[in-house]
């Protein structure tokens, strides 16, 4: 693990290509989706095609062309966050033509349950940061006449007005102010029934995290708890993880005084229940992702490199498995380095391994195979 002084670089660039999603609640199987050929460049803004890759055959489609430098997408993949210079639009993933401005976004959600989207952003002026609602329980499709905005040659104008005259706005139901030390990259996940969602906040006072527990029901925050809370006792330091249906990953870091290195201990804690999982040490840095229903645990090695332009994490290629009952570790799989890990939450038994972009291979890797063929 890379630290400075007692401080871990935690996700040194989470904004670097490739960005991935998939749309698997609305096609028939899992897409890659990728920034593909420059078609448009001015001083104030670069924009490629967004291509997309069906992961049963390999096979290239534009999804989108002239689409921006920037992608993120919710937790089902329904909605896909683009931007480009100074704009912020969200993309339905299945109607190219259903899109809207948004202020400069950080992470979506998407309550499939209440039909919203619930945008982590920054306000207009850019400082601010904000729990935004969109109602997106009709679909402005049908009311949108004439060109379809970013398809079109966009050229030279001043505005995105100019650039997409038909656009039609979605304006927020509401929003919640939130602290300006809200982390809030990849953690916030929602409850199983869709009426909490849990992130992290770092109290800047004593530079630990707590987790707020936000209420979709009245859209305020109804309680905090400190993160160390749920983790390894008497840890260092303590870093919430992606999760999903109430279950979210944890690691608690520790330091070697003697070494000067760092290991972690990761572990599942199910907030809906408040009960947790065993601990699972392990002693390199590495992402993390929950498989199944929270019965494995795997961990992507990363290494941490300096370039000319800056730090860098990238994938070793290395995923190690582990059975969460009993802490032990079921396999370990290596793979081309500085490839993608990545899996859906519509499809929890797969991990996919998208190869570096001079190989670009996908492979698909089913937990319960894998696990069945170690038996």
């Amino acid at each position: 693990m890379i630290y400075i002084g007692d401080m871990k670089i935690k996700n040194i660039l989470k904004i670097i290509f490739p960005i991935i999603f998939t749309s698997m609640n609305i096609l028939a199987q899992p897409y890659y989706f990728d920034r593909g050929k420059l078609t448009e460049s001015s001083p104030k803004f670069t924009l490629y095609n967004i291509e997309k890759i069906n992961f049963s055959n390999g096979k290239k489609s534009i999804f989108l062309h002239n689409g921006g430098e920037y992608l993120t997408f919710d937790q089902t993949q329904t909605w896909i966050g683009i931007a480009w210079y100074k704009f912020y639009y969200i993309y339905n993933s299945s109607d190219t033509k259903n899109y809207f401005t948004v202020d400069p976004f950080i992470q979506i959600l998407y309550s499939q349950k209440k039909k919203k989207i619930y945008l982590f952003c920054m306000d207009s002026n850019d400082v601010d940061k904000q729990l935004a609602l969109y109602d997106v329980s009709e679909n402005p499709h049908s009311k949108r006449t004439g060109n379809q905005g970013l398809n079109n040659r966009i050229g030279q104008a001043a505005s995105y007005r100019e650039f997409n005259p038909d656009i039609i706005d979605r304006q927020k139901t509401a929003f919640l102010h939130l602290f300006t030390t809200a982390d809030l990259w990849e953690e916030a996940f929602f409850s199983l029934d869709e009426n909490t969602i849990y992130f992290s906040i770092k109290d800047s006072a004593v530079n630990n995290y707590r987790i707020a527990f936000y209420s979709t029901k009245n859209n305020k925050i109804r309680q905090f708890r400190e993160l160390s809370l749920f983790g390894y006792p008497n840890a260092d330091g303590y870093i919430l993880h992606r999760g999903r249906n109430g279950k979210g990953l944890i690691e608690s870091y520790i330091k070697n005084k003697v070494t000067n290195s760092y290991y972690s201990y990761y572990n599942i804690y199910d907030f809906d229940n408040s009960t947790g999982s065993n601990f699972i040490l392990d002693s390199a840095e590495a992402e993390p992702f929950i498989s199944q229903d929270s019965n494995y645990l795997l961990l992507a090695e990363k290494s941490f490199e300096i370039l000319k332009w800056g730090a860098n994490y990238y994938n070793t290629g290395i995923l190690r498995i582990y059975n969460v009952a009993n802490s032990s570790l079921i396999k370990t799989l290596t793979y081309p380095a500085r490839g993608t890990f990545f899996m859906s939450d519509s499809y929890p038994s797969n991990i996919y391994y998208i190869g570096p972009y001079k190989n670009r291979y996908i492979k698909n890797i089913n937990i319960d195979s894998l696990i069945q063929s170690v038996k």
